[in-house]
């Protein structure tokens, strides 16, 4: 029966490190060629465990080149931004280095030159990466407008003081334009002016953002995001995803989360209080958005017909 291998340092146990690193530690190099540890690149291991992955290395390349900065997709990941399901395959750490450095020529690693100007790169939990709104900007050259907007949305994300869920955005739409203007000749530049434009404070998810451009391609009015609901005191009983105060119209959007009981249970109390707000409320369900013509935009037309909207 093969031997286990001896266990690794604590800071070594847990995510990517060098072999530089595992020296300094004691860890010899026999054991970094172990089977519990993968060979990403040259010089770099990831334990084998299934907590590990790609992502887990990105540490490791920073402290490797201490020029780096983790750009596009790699630092998108980082940020938790909605990209695009196209590009989820795609895994090869994206670097850039200043100009007229020499590019990284090592496995899984794609390489750029860029210009950064102050403020742009940012140091998180070790990782020196592009700061959410350069990150953005890089997105641009390779994303359509209409997956930019998710993303500029999620960046955008708030809530005010009184909603159940209050929250401070990662970047005002001022500042993502501000850096949009830095760069006037950048690629992709044109698409994130025209994503910006689109916009809006107040989408929870990707698919309340894709729904918005939906309803809005298809030349229906433009709905209001989380804008409440309120009772006859005017204390607000209802935050709808996406709403029609005109029509007294509230479009909510059940993702797979909803299947649960208990969330079952609440948007059943939700639905009571529009009703008792003299409200319609109209449910969308995962799936309604799918193809050319989504039935979520059939939907919500005939709810605004019925509701009074005529174009």
């Amino acid at each position: 029966m093969p031997r286990r291998p001896t266990p690794l340092p604590s800071p070594l146990a847990d995510g990517s490190f060098s072999v530089h690193q595992a020296d300094a530690l004691g860890v010899s190099r026999k054991r970094t060629r172990a089977g519990d540890l993968v060979r990403v690149s040259r010089g770099i291991r990831i334990p084998a465990h299934p907590a590990s992955g790609p992502i887990s290395a990105l540490r490791a390349y920073c402290e490797i080149d201490s020029r780096a900065t983790l750009v596009d997709f790699s630092a998108a990941r980082v940020w938790d931004m909605p990209l695009p399901w196209r590009t989820l395959g795609d895994w090869r750490i994206r670097i850039a280095h200043p100009r007229g450095v020499n590019r990284p020529r090592r496995a899984n690693v794609l390489g750029r030159e860029l210009t950064f100007a102050a403020g742009e790169v940012v140091v998180l939990d070790g990782l020196r990466l592009t700061s959410p709104a350069r990150t953005f900007l890089d997105l641009a050259e390779f994303l359509e407008v209409e997956e930019l907007v998710p993303i500029a949305d999620r960046l955008i994300w708030a809530h005010p003081e009184d909603h159940p869920y209050p929250r401070e955005p990662w970047v005002t739409l001022p500042e993502l334009r501000a850096v949009v203007r830095c760069h006037p000749g950048k690629r992709g530049v044109r698409k994130a002016r025209l994503a910006l434009d689109l916009a809006r404070v107040g989408a929870d998810s990707p698919q309340e953002s894709r729904l918005r451009l939906a309803i809005v391609d298809a030349g229906l009015p433009e709905p209001e995001l989380n804008a409440p609901i309120r009772d006859g005191s005017g204390r607000p009983v209802v935050w709808p995803d996406l709403s029609y105060s005109v029509w007294r119209l509230s479009i909510q959007y059940d993702g797979a989360v909803h299947d649960a009981d208990d969330q079952y249970a609440r948007d059943i109390e939700r639905h009571r209080r529009t009703l008792a707000a003299e409200w319609t409320e109209v449910r969308l369900k995962k799936g309604d958005l799918d193809g050319e013509r989504p039935r979520a935009v059939v939907v919500i037309r005939e709810a605004l017909w019925a509701a009074g909207w005529r174009r």
